[in-house]
């Protein structure tokens, strides 16, 4: 995000450590300014997107992980 001018704060990623003690999903987040929300928005689905296709990749398993979404 923040390569293309988006400004970005990343909240929760010191709560991975007590992974097994809280659930595994939505501990991490990505915040940005209300106004780059729709640009920041569309990066998310294009990696989101591009990851999904990775995970499915044959050279990596095949589909290994589902989508949380």
């Amino acid at each position: 995000l923040e390569s293309v001018g988006i400004r970005a704060f990343v909240s929760g990623h010191y709560l991975t450590g007590a992974a097994g003690e809280l659930p595994p999903l939505g501990l991490v987040n990505v915040m940005v300014a209300g106004h780059d929300w729709p640009q920041a928005r569309e990066i998310a689905i294009r990696v989101d997107a591009a990851l999904a296709e990775r995970r499915a990749a044959p050279e990596f398993g095949g589909e290994w992980a589902p989508d949380p979404a």
